[in-house]
């Protein structure tokens, strides 16, 4: 357990973080509202089994069909080798997905989606991404779905099941007990119109742009999306 929690330390308790601090996960887990799942092999260089990797879960009261995971630890020494894919498809999505029934959501960024939905998770719809504060980084739901008839009469979340368990982790796990709805303006530039309008102005084959390219490559397309900003408004 100790090599658990610092494998957990070592990843996300860097200076500035709005995470769990050890002692609450440590009470969570002693009063059953987290499961923490460890892979044990033997380390590089190591003679003993150690720590490999960890997923800390959340039990959720709200949404009795579904888990959440938290968060996913891989040890330094393991990174590069896989040990993250096996240790989820494995062991952490069917001991929760088959053995318990349940659905398993988790939230990332974006540059962590691909990998998720290569290990088999779902682009949740309808639900808005999510920004704890002021840190810039914005995380977006994501499920991997049970077979088991226990979990959901149709086998899936709805869109208002998967804002429920974003609600309930970010209150009950993380002390967000307020939030706000914001818009966010992204500049798109289309790339095919963007061509168009190059070779339209006489830009030559080899990349060079005439005079006139400037102003039309800086047309740009703004899409309006919406994100959740929670607000820490205790200590967690």
């Amino acid at each position: 357990m100790n090599e658990s929690l610092d494998l957990y330390r070592r990843t996300f308790l860097g200076e500035g973080s709005l995470e769990q601090p050890i002692e609450k996960i440590m009470n969570q887990f002693m009063a059953g509202n987290q499961k923490i799942l460890v892979n044990l092999k033997t380390l590089p260089n190591h003679k003993k089994c150690g720590v490999a990797a960890t997923a800390i879960v959340c039990v959720l009261n709200d949404s009795e069909s579904v888990f959440h995971l938290d968060y996913l630890c891989v040890n330094s020494e393991y990174r590069g080798n896989g040990i993250g894919s096996v240790f989820m498809t494995q062991f952490v999505i069917p001991h929760l997905n088959n053995h318990y029934g349940k659905h398993l959501t988790l939230e990332c960024e974006e540059r962590l989606m691909r990998w998720y939905n290569k290990l088999g998770a779902k682009t949740l719809s309808g639900v808005y991404s999510s920004r704890l504060g002021d840190l810039p980084a914005e995380y977006h739901l994501m499920c991997f779905l049970s077979s088991s008839s226990s979990a959901s009469s149709e086998n899936e979340l709805t869109a208002s099941q998967a804002q429920q368990v974003l609600f309930e982790v970010r209150r009950r796990f993380h002390g967000m007990s307020d939030y706000e709805l914001i818009e966010k303006v992204i500049k798109n530039v289309n790339e095919n119109e963007q061509e168009d309008m190059m070779q339209a102005s006489g830009a030559s084959a080899t990349g060079e742009k005439s005079p006139s390219s400037p102003s039309l490559m800086n047309e740009e397309e703004e899409v309006v999306t919406m994100v959740y900003r929670w607000i820490k408004d205790t200590c967690i």
